[in-house]
């Protein structure tokens, strides 16, 4: 809901639908700990339980156009790592930086993850990695979810392609990532969540050790 009418309207909806007697209203933001954020300034919280359609229309109100401070967020002074979406151009993400940065906190990292053109693969464009480091922040490359294929469920093997992970793992280092996020679990199909693009965990060791040796060739050109 982008209105405190449409969430009023929705909850009418579901009570009608399945005779529910409360709703949960949540602020869509991309961080963790909402429930114990709250919106500046009040006392209302990033998850409420509605009981009527009145308490959702009142919370919604409360939540829409606020700022939700979390735990994650920059007046906390914790380390704020955040994903460039993947429908954004890599310079834009200086507007979310200077937003963290304006409550005082600098402690900021940026996450490159591809970007989508429109069908189920995602493109890793590495000029990515320089541009926004010259925002001021290290930049880590997510290997693991930029190999996903999405619209296919994470669970089917079909849903990610993580034969390349660690071609695109070398790529980024080359490039002159500060770090990789990197998925793994000692028998992916067995992994609760992302197991079509987690890589094995006995093939972490060799990874690691290329992309460290890359890591130091890098380093030692100038080029990171």
């Amino acid at each position: 809901a982008s209105t405190p009418g449409e969430a009023e309207e929705a909850y009418r909806q579901i009570h009608t639908q399945f005779s529910s007697k409360f709703a949960v209203v949540k602020a869509q933001i991309h961080a963790g700990g909402r429930g114990k954020g709250k919106i500046r300034g009040t006392e209302q919280r990033g998850v409420a339980v509605g009981k009527n359609a009145e308490d959702v229309k009142q919370i919604a109100q409360n939540i829409l156009g606020g700022t939700l401070v979390t735990i994650q967020t920059g007046e906390a002074g914790k380390v704020v790592n955040i994903k460039k979406g993947q429908f954004m151009a890599p310079e834009a993400m200086a507007g979310a930086v200077q937003k963290v940065r304006s409550t005082g906190n600098r402690k900021v990292l940026l996450t490159e993850r591809g970007t989508c053109f429109g069908y189920n693969k995602l493109i890793s464009d590495f000029c990515s990695i320089p541009i926004m480091q010259r925002i001021g922040c290290p930049v880590i490359f997510d290997a693991t979810h930029v190999v996903r294929n999405y619209g296919i469920p994470s669970e089917d093997p079909r849903g990610g392609s993580p034969e390349y992970v660690p071609y695109l793992s070398r790529a980024a280092v080359a490039a002159g990532c500060n770090g990789l996020f990197l998925e793994t679990h000692p028998e992916p199909v067995r992994a609760l969540c992302d197991a079509s693009s987690m890589i094995p965990l006995d093939k972490m060791e060799e990874l690691l050790s290329q992309a460290k040796a890359l890591h130091d060739l890098v380093r030692r050109w100038g080029l990171a």
